[in-house]
């Protein structure tokens, strides 16, 4: 699951680092506002298999 869902949100353009905190059931985001959001961000991660509304928080670090 963590390779899939940090996989899956690096794929997506403007997303720096990804990472996923399995105890807090989180991902942590450094991306790029003006390339992306945590929305599509999200979308990307439903887009491989997990459900980040039901499933995670995501949340922004970085915005550059």
């Amino acid at each position: 699951c963590k390779e899939r869902i940090e996989t899956a949100a690096k794929g997506v353009s403007g997303v720096r680092s990804a990472h996923w905190d399995r105890e807090k059931q989180m991902i942590h985001l450094q991306l790029d506002p003006s390339e992306t959001s945590a929305d599509a961000v999200a979308k990307a991660i439903a887009a491989a298999g997990h459900a980040p509304y039901n499933h995670a928080v995501v949340e922004l670090l970085t915005a550059l």
